[in-house]
C-alpha cells in the first residue's frame, strides 16, 4: 500500500508472510514467520529520505530504519 500526500510526500505500508520447511509436500506445516513496515517518504532533489518502522515475528522487535538517496 502507497498513498501519496502531496507529490513529494507519500506515506506506505508493507506486510510479509513466509512459511518454511524443508520439504515441499508438507510445506504449510513449516515455521511461519510475519513481519510489516509503516513508512513514510520525501522526494528530495538528490534522492528520495525514506523513514521506516518495522516489526519481524523472527526478532520479537519493532526496529527503526532511516535510508537516504537511491539503490543502484
Amino acid at each position: 500500500f502507497r498513498y501519496h500526500i502531496k507529490s513529494q510526500h507519500a506515506i506506505y505500508a508493507n506486510v510479509n508472510f513466509l512459511v518454511h520447511n524443508d520439504k515441499i509436500t508438507s510445506l504449510f506445516d513449516g515455521n511461519k514467520y510475519y513481519g510489516g513496515i509503516l513508512g513514510y517518504s520525501y522526494n528530495t532533489i538528490i534522492g528520495p529520505l525514506n523513514l521506516e518502522l518495522g516489526y519481524s515475528s523472527l526478532s520479537k522487535s519493532v526496529y527503526p530504519f532511516v535510508s537516504f538517496g537511491y539503490y543502484f
